[in-house]
């Protein structure tokens, strides 16, 4: 099962204030994949995002992993994460503070492994991530979703803030 899963968005719809978002969005992702969702502002890529990653509901169509319906399958939302840079509800925590909820959530996740990772990028890991600078919080945003070691990772403008050294 490990290593050959698919992601398959069928026939998303999102409707939000009686205005459809989208609707129609139909595609696979295989793990190993890099895939960029490119468009204007206020289009609607961030909302397909949160529809896909269950964060908002979807009005039609469903996201599935190897056929099974994520919003079904618990353990299945382990292998999808979503990293939102506007709405980061632990910016008021700090790095070792969120290892402990992530090792809860994700059980793939390697709490001291993390934290080491953190440190090597000179990421202060006592430090609340609030008090970082936009690109530490960008650099702190893609280092926590690798360390969930879900199979796909969504990343909403994860270079914005990212110097060209980082970005290696």
């Amino acid at each position: 099962m490990e290593g050959h899963m698919e992601l398959t968005v069928n026939n998303l719809k999102k409707v939000i204030n009686n205005r459809t978002i989208f609707e129609n969005i139909n595609f696979s992702i295989a793990p190993g994949q890099i895939v960029g969702v490119v468009g204007r502002n206020g289009v609607g890529k961030t909302t397909l995002f949160k529809t896909m990653t269950g964060v908002y509901l979807a009005d039609a169509g469903q996201v599935s992993i190897d056929e099974q319906p994520i919003e079904a399958e618990l353990n299945l939302k382990q292998d999808i994460f979503f990293v939102d840079p506007l709405n980061n509800f632990y910016i008021n925590y700090t790095p070792i503070e969120i290892a402990k909820m992530y090792a809860i959530t994700y059980s793939k996740f390697n709490r001291d492994e993390f934290l080491a990772t953190v440190a090597k990028h000179n990421l202060p890991i006592k430090q609340r991530i609030k008090n970082y600078s936009k690109g530490m919080q960008g650099l702190f945003n893609v280092l926590l979703a690798l360390a969930t070691r879900a199979q796909f990772i969504i990343l909403d403008e994860p270079f914005d803030g990212l110097d060209v050294l980082i970005r290696e």
